[in-house]
């Protein structure tokens, strides 16, 4: 088991999270939510596409594991994800209340 690295980009209406998956199957990739706990697992298959022996092996091959607190600021409902040339993305969006707005001041 080994800890993938992972990028998060957070802007006003969302955090965003990114994960390289070389070669990883849609199928080895599990994400779960349960209460608080965002956890991502993914299955890395080992390389051997030539058939004969391995003579360098630099990507990781096995389980890999994240798992991230989620605060109240994420909608959970709104949770999406996807995957764009072997990279995991994952929308947390926030919740209207954890938006900052702009009060507008009136005159009287």
């Amino acid at each position: 088991m080994f800890t993938p690295p992972v990028d998060i980009c957070e802007s006003e209406e969302e955090l965003v999270l990114y994960a390289d998956m070389p070669g990883v199957p849609i199928e080895g990739v599990e994400i779960d939510l349960n209460g608080d706990q965002f956890t991502i697992r993914v299955r890395v298959p080992a390389r051997n596409e030539a058939g004969g022996k391995v003579l360098l092996s630099e990507y990781r091959e096995g389980d890999c594991f994240r798992q991230f607190n989620l605060s109240e600021a994420i909608d959970r409902d709104k949770i999406q994800a996807s995957r764009k040339d072997d990279v995991l993305e994952v929308v947390l969006p926030k919740t209207e209340v954890a938006r900052p707005r702009r009060i507008e001041v009136k005159t009287s």
